[in-house]
């Protein structure tokens, strides 16, 4: 068949870091061939998670206390749909298997956003026109991924905690209002979740890729590129290739633990500045 021609030629090519564009024209048949994948990853799989949007809200959030920055977060996810999101795929014996770099619906004209993001994701090569018009519909990519194995996997990120609510709202259609319960949930979602950027708390995600000998493919800030890169800076900092990642690296910690500044070597820090939103932020005149 097709798609096991298409696995066959991606398993030869892993190492050459294809990334699987898809579309809302190429959905069914690229997720028939993620979920081949997920299946094949088997017990102990790994995936890395990234996602691009068009801003966020309340910039300084992170330095509030834990439950004020889930809120703002959660505020800003619910209200700046998700652009792309990529799920880069490895077996527990730290071997890539594919990455898919999902492109969602997204019109500028109609959702909101902010100029600086837009700018910086135009300028990384995301193309808004083909969003619009070419674009997964969220809820069928949400619902997807729920009857995938994605949820019997262990979930790696960088700097990930939007990427992690991104995820979990096109899961679930709806975020908790807590973090306590928010935790729960995530708990429930995944089989584990390791935040790279507590082990590696200094420098951007293609800093530490290169300092780490890790080849990035693609260009970087977009979410299958750095979803990418994520696995393997992963795989490199914790094994070997013939070594078991140890299960203990994804124990559920508190995501309180998981805050981190923004500005600080991050690639989310490109989508920080609000000069330029789209809409009257209210709370900010009380």
């Amino acid at each position: 068949s097709q798609v096991s021609e298409d696995f066959e030629e991606m398993q030869r090519n892993h190492r050459n870091g294809v990334i699987r564009e898809v579309w809302a024209g190429n959905f069914q048949h690229e997720f028939i061939l993620f979920s081949h994948t997920l299946r094949l990853a088997g017990a102990g799989a790994v995936v890395a998670i990234d996602t691009e949007f068009p801003g966020v809200l309340q910039e300084n959030a992170w330095k509030e206390s834990d439950e004020r920055h889930y809120k703002a977060m959660k505020e800003s996810v619910e209200l700046l749909p998700v652009i792309q999101i990529a799920v880069a795929i490895g077996s527990s014996y730290g071997k890539c298997l594919g990455a898919w770099n999902f492109n969602l619906n997204y019109d500028l004209s109609r959702d909101f956003h902010t100029d600086a993001a837009v700018n910086f994701l135009l300028a990384c090569g995301v193309d808004f026109q083909r969003h619009a018009t070419e674009g997964i519909e969220p809820r069928s990519l949400g619902t997807m991924l729920q009857g995938s194995a994605l949820s019997s996997c262990r979930w790696v990120t960088f700097a990930g905690m939007t990427d992690l609510l991104y995820l979990v709202q096109l899961m679930k259609q709806e975020l908790p209002e807590t973090l306590c319960d928010f935790e729960m949930l995530l708990e429930e979602t995944c089989a584990g979740h390791h935040e790279l950027r507590d082990q590696l708390p200094f420098g951007s995600l293609s800093s530490l890729a290169r300092s780490h000998g890790v080849i990035r493919y693609g260009q970087a800030h977009t979410a299958g590129s750095d979803a990418l890169v994520t696995l393997d800076l992963f795989f490199r900092i914790s094994k070997s290739d013939d070594t078991h990642v140890e299960s203990s690296k994804f124990d559920m910690e508190p995501l309180e633990s998981k805050k981190h500044d923004p500005s600080n070597g991050s690639a989310a820090a490109v989508h920080l500045n609000p000069d330029g939103m789209a809409w009257t932020d209210r709370s900010a005149e009380s």
